[in-house]
């Protein structure tokens, strides 16, 4: 929670747990799958990473007792593979060449998954709602050194 409404600049507090049970992690959930949420959908419909009744959103000025980070609950890895190809071509010597290079950056258009949504109180809290990765680009080039 953010807290903008002050002349002090206290910048962030986190909320609290809810009750005795401080296992934060939802039971039902299955995997990343169940959770991503696509913009015309129902988010009821999904399962949520996050077991909402055992925290309480941040108050502003007040520290909460959440850890800053939960290492059993941590976002969906981040992986995608770039790809570069280059061939140079000698014209007369080897101090100049002609070079053609292809990069792709995700080359396999891998989709991935996003970070969870951590806004506590909200209908999205501890679901997916975007892709975790940029799509696919390709650049093509082709330069003279001399």
């Amino acid at each position: 929670n953010i807290n903008t409404n002050n002349t002090i600049l206290v910048e962030t507090t986190y909320g609290s747990y809810a009750t005795s049970n401080h296992n934060l992690g939802n039971p039902a959930y299955t995997g990343d799958s169940g959770s991503l949420v696509g913009p015309a959908q129902d988010p009821s419909k999904f399962t949520s990473r996050f077991n909402a009744a055992n925290m309480v959103t941040a108050q502003n000025f007040v520290a909460g007792n959440l850890p800053f980070d939960d290492p059993s609950l941590r976002n969906p890895s981040f992986y995608q593979m770039d790809l570069s190809l280059m061939k140079n071509f000698y014209v007369g010597s080897e101090k100049r060449y002609f070079q053609v290079r292809a990069e792709a950056q995700n080359a396999f258009n891998i989709r991935g998954f996003g970070p969870y949504n951590n806004d506590l109180g909200t209908s999205l809290f501890g679901l997916i709602t975007n892709a975790g990765n940029s799509p696919r680009a390709i650049q093509l080039s082709a330069r003279f050194v001399f």
